[in-house]
């Protein structure tokens, strides 16, 4: 949702994760807070109500408009290969041996007789 609010202009505010943090330079295009920092996201959002967004809407519709679909498929798309890829490597490597308990090597030979 954020980039889609960008795109309109709008001056966004975000916890500093995911696609905020990704998208948004704090005090150019948007505000960000910390995760887990409530207290400051609420002074900011209050910070825009009272003073106004200034220039940040319009380099949001800045910074979004830099993206294309095209663009975020190939990111897309470029992610997924890298999963495949990883994914046939694992696949292809032997599990690793797990140690033995103490004392289960000594009863391994007990069992046979």
């Amino acid at each position: 949702m954020v980039l889609e609010a960008m795109a309109s202009g709008l001056s966004c505010i975000s916890f500093n994760y995911a696609a905020g943090c990704r998208l948004i330079r704090h005090g150019m295009n948007g505000y960000l807070a910390d995760c887990d920092d409530e207290a400051g996201f609420v002074a900011i959002a209050r910070a825009c109500a009272v003073d106004g967004v200034g220039l940040t809407g319009a380099k949001a519709h800045e910074t979004a408009a830099a993206f294309d679909w095209g663009l975020i498929t190939q990111t897309f798309e470029h992610y997924l290969h890298e999963v495949v890829a990883t994914q046939a490597t694992s696949a292809r490597t032997p599990p690793k041996a797990v140690p033995a308990a103490p004392g289960e090597l000594a009863n391994r030979g007990k069992l046979g007789g």
